[in-house]
C-alpha cells in the first residue's frame, strides 16, 4: 500500500500492468478504455478523473459495469474560467491586443 507518481502520459500498452496494482487512481487527463478498465478491473475500485468532461477520457458506464467508481471534480475551474472570460471581455471592450501590437509595433 502507498502512493505512486506517475509523471506524463504513459503508454497505453504500459497502462494495464501500471494500474492493476492500485484500488484507486487519480487521472489527469489519460484516456482508459473500456478495454483497459476490463484489464485492470480485479484491482482498481475508483477513479478520479482531476478536471472537466471526464467522458472524454473514461467511461463511466463501462466502470460501473465492472465495479469501479468513476468520478470527476465538479466545478472544476468554474471560478477562473468566468475570471478569465470576463478579463477577455474587458480587453475586447479596451481594444488590448490592438494597442499591444501598436505599441509593440513603435505607433
Amino acid at each position: 500500500e502507498g502512493i505512486d507518481l506517475h509523471m506524463g502520459d504513459p503508454d497505453q500498452t504500459d497502462l494495464p500492468d501500471i494500474i492493476r496494482r492500485y484500488k484507486g487512481v487519480l487521472n489527469g487527463h489519460t484516456i482508459m478504455t473500456s478495454k483497459l478498465l476490463k484489464a485492470s478491473s480485479a484491482s482498481l475500485r475508483t477513479i478520479v478523473f482531476l478536471g472537466t468532461g471526464v467522458t472524454d477520457y473514461i467511461d463511466p458506464a463501462a466502470g460501473k459495469t465492472l465495479g469501479i467508481t468513476v468520478r470527476d471534480e465538479a466545478g472544476y475551474g468554474d471560478r477562473s474560467i468566468a475570471e478569465h472570460a470576463f478579463a477577455l471581455m474587458m480587453a475586447a471592450a479596451r481594444g488590448l491586443a490592438q494597442r499591444d501590437r501598436e505599441i509593440r509595433n513603435d505607433k
